[in-house]
């Protein structure tokens, strides 16, 4: 898909980040087309795979013994130093957090999101 090349990507990205309404709210207002913001340029279909198996895989950091040993800790920084930069996010493990939190967490977040867009913008 071939866009005009007075096109403003910048400019839809900031308006769609404004409305508060993610992608949920695109849904909800009845989109019949993917907003342009959303596609990718041709170059990036053909990319060979992150690893040589055809798997997809993103970086898993283990946490034990972060607070407690200082080597450990260092190498741990650098990891998510690491996959922040080539990933943009990654997995943690041992984390301490009870999954009973977690859950209530991922709650609160469907909670919110499936509030009207007036509501959530009023809260945010």
């Amino acid at each position: 898909m071939e866009l005009e090349a007075n096109y403003d990507r910048a400019s839809e990205i900031k308006a769609f980040d404004e409305t508060k309404a993610g992608v949920k709210g695109l849904v909800d207002a009845g989109i019949d087309k993917i907003p342009r913001i959303f596609y990718q340029p041709p170059d990036n279909f053909n990319k060979p795979p992150v690893s040589g198996d055809n798997k997809f895989s993103f970086p898993v950091i283990d946490l034990e013994d972060v607070g407690t040993d200082p080597i450990q800790h260092k190498k741990i920084v650098e990891r998510v130093g690491n996959a922040s930069e080539k990933w943009g996010f990654f997995q943690l493990i041992n984390h301490g957090i009870p999954d009973s939190v977690i859950e209530e967490m991922k709650s609160g977040v469907f909670r919110f999101y499936e509030q009207d867009s007036e509501i959530k913008n009023r809260s945010i």
